[in-house]
C-alpha cells in the first residue's frame, strides 16, 4: 500500500497525530503501543518549570463526557472556554466538535463535522474558534461559516489566529515558481508580504499571531534558510534574525502578541516534530528549550512565553527561561468499566492563563479522553 492508501484507513486520532508528523508515520496508536513498553526518562530538562524563580506545578482533570472516552479537547481561549470533537454517528465521518462551557458541564455539539481528512489538523497553529479544513477553507466553529481563498495564487493555509487572519503559503508567480509567504483575512484579496532581498529563494510563512503579525522563514537560491522573519501586519519586515546555529532545516513554529518567535529543527519540511527548538525575542535574544532525550512536537506559544509540545508519551511545557515540566497524566479511572490504570497524554493548545487542554489516551480498549491541565503555585 502507498503511504497516502495508509493514512487514509487511519482512524480521526490517528490521523490526527500523523499529520503533525508522528513518529515514523506510526500515527498516535503505534507510538503509544511503543512507548508502553520504553521506560522513557526526560533528559536535559532541568528542573520544575519555573518562571523566574517560582516553581510552577500542574494539576490535571478529565472533562465530563456523555459517553466516556469518545472525546478529545482541542482549543481553549483566553477564558478558559473549550473547543474539542466527539463521537456522533451522524457525522461523515464519525466525530463532530464540540464545545464545554465548564470543567464541569457536558459537552455541548456544534453542529460541526470534524474533517478527518484534514492536512492541518486542529492544533498549534490553529485559534480558537477557527479551523482550516483539508479543503483549505477557513471554519467558523461557532457559527458554521465557510471561506475559501482566491484560488489565483495557488495558496495553501497554514496558520490561523483567534480573529480569523490565515497565514498563507502562495505561488504568485505560478504553481512551479518559488513560495512566498502571504495573508488573507477571511474575506478578501490574499497579501504578499514583503520578501528580503537576500531570499531570492523565496519565502515561507510558519506562524501569525493575534496582532497579525507573521513569522516564516527566508530560503537563498539553493532553498537553505538563511533568515528567520517576522512581518508586520501591513507585510512589511519588522526584523529579522539568522537560524540558530546548527538548525538545519529551520522553522518559525509559533509566535506571540510580545514578538517572540519559536524556532525548531524539524526533522522533515512541513513537520512541528524537532530535534532541538529555541525562542528568539524581539531584541534576538535567543533561549533555548531543554530537551527530552527524544524529538518533541511544538504546538504553540502563549503571551506569557511558556511553549507547549508533545514528547512520546507525555506533553512538555516549557518556561520562558527554556526550562522544561513534564505534564501529569491523570490518575487511574477504576469507575468506569473496563477500568484505566495508565493514560499516553497529548496537549492541543495553551491559553493566556496556562491552561491547557488536550487527550489522555488508554490502550485496552482504544479510549481517548479529553483533559485540561491547570497552572498552580
Amino acid at each position: 500500500m502507498t503511504e497516502q492508501a495508509n493514512y487514509n484507513t487511519l482512524s480521526y486520532l490517528d490521523r490526527l497525530y500523523y499529520s503533525t508528523g508522528g513518529v515514523m508515520g506510526l500515527g498516535i496508536r503505534g507510538v503509544a503501543l511503543l512507548a508502553l513498553g520504553l521506560a522513557v526518562l526526560v533528559s536535559g530538562c532541568g528542573g520544575g518549570g519555573g518562571t523566574g524563580g517560582t516553581t510552577l506545578s500542574y494539576s490535571v482533570v478529565v472533562l465530563p463526557e456523555t459517553n466516556p472516552g469518545n472525546s478529545d479537547a482541542l482549543f481553549v481561549d483566553s477564558t478558559g472556554g473549550i473547543i474539542g470533537s466527539t463521537a456522533n454517528a451522524a457525522a461523515p465521518d464519525g466525530y463532530a466538535f464540540c464545545q464545554w462551557d465548564s470543567s464541569t458541564s457536558l459537552p455541548h455539539e456544534l453542529g460541526i463535522p470534524v474533517d478527518t481528512y484534514s492536512v492541518h489538523p486542529p492544533s498549534g497553529p490553529h485559534k480558537m474558534p477557527y479551523y482550516i479544513d483539508s479543503n483549505g477553507q477557513l471554519v467558523n466553529l461557532l457559527t458554521g461559516a465557510v471561506a475559501t481563498p482566491p484560488a489565483e495564487l495557488f495558496p495553501e493555509v497554514l496558520a490561523v489566529n483567534s480573529s480569523g487572519v490565515c497565514a498563507l503559503r502562495c505561488y504568485p508567480d505560478g504553481a512551479y515558481a518559488d513560495p512566498k509567504a502571504a495573508v488573507w483575512d477571511g474575506d478578501g484579496d490574499i497579501k504578499i508580504l514583503d520578501v528580503p532581498a537576500d531570499c531570492e529563494g523565496g519565502t515561507e510563512a510558519g506562524a501569525i499571531n493575534g496582532l497579525g503579525q507573521v513569522a516564516g522563514v527566508g530560503f537563498d537560491h539553493e532553498y537553505a534558510v538563511v533568515k528567520i522573519i517576522i512581518w508586520n501586519s501591513d507585510g512589511s519586515v519588522a526584523r529579522t534574525f539568522p537560524p540558530p546555529t546548527d538548525y538545519n532545516p529551520a522553522a518559525a513554529l509559533a509566535l506571540n502578541d510580545a514578538g517572540t518567535v519559536v524556532v525548531g529543527s524539524p526533522f522533515s519540511a512541513w513537520s512541528r516534530n524537532c530535534s532541538a527548538a529555541a525562542t528568539i525575542g524581539v531584541r534576538g535574544k535567543v533561549t533555548h528549550l531543554a530537551m527530552p532525550e527524544y524529538e518533541v512536537e511544538i504546538v504553540a506559544i502563549n503571551n506569557r512565553g511558556q511553549v507547549l509540545g508533545n514528547d512520546f508519551l507525555y506533553p512538555i511545557v516549557w518556561s520562558p527561561n527554556g526550562r522544561a515540566l513534564q505534564l501529569p497524566s491523570p490518575e487511574p479511572m477504576t469507575s468506569i468499566d473496563p477500568p484505566v490504570f495508565e493514560f499516553i497524554c497529548r496537549a492541543t493548545d495553551i491559553n493566556d492563563e496556562g491552561v491547557i487542554v488536550g487527550m489522555a489516551q488508554d490502550q485496552r480498549p482504544m479510549r481517548v479522553f479529553p483533559v485540561k491541565w491547570a497552572m498552580s503555585r
